[in-house]
């Protein structure tokens, strides 16, 4: 009887530390992000959302126009962010670093035609 209880409680066990694990695997960037941006030439607002699989998609909106500029990019585990911002006539870079709640980094349009930094906080 004893040996079942010890084969019951050890099965018991690992089933329970296989479900805490599934919890630890949660990404923390995951999740809604927004900010604004500074440049040369033009400033504005992003928005972007992170998902578990550390897929990037968000918008980057100048002040200055009625149009946005798409962000499609990853992060890595470490919350390194490597993205573009697109239309079907810009490509850019917006990159930069995910620390607890805050982000911050640098984008480019064009070449060097316009650049400058960006801030934000998970919303």
């Amino acid at each position: 009887m004893k040996a079942k209880f010890f084969v019951y409680l050890l099965f018991s066990l690992v089933v329970l530390n296989s479900c805490s694990n599934e919890e630890d695997n949660v990404f923390i960037n995951e999740g809604y992000w927004s900010g604004q941006y500074t440049g040369n030439v033009d400033s504005g607002n992003w928005s972007i959302r992170i998902d578990m699989n550390k897929t990037v998609i968000g918008t980057f909106t100048p002040i200055q126009s009625s149009y946005s500029y798409q962000i499609i990019g990853t992060i890595t585990e470490n919350g390194v962010l490597n993205a573009d911002i697109k239309t079907s006539e810009i490509v850019g870079e917006f990159s930069g670093t995910f620390i607890d709640d805050i982000a911050s980094g640098l984008w480019t349009i064009n070449g060097d035609d316009d650049s400058g930094s960006w801030t934000g906080v998970k919303l």
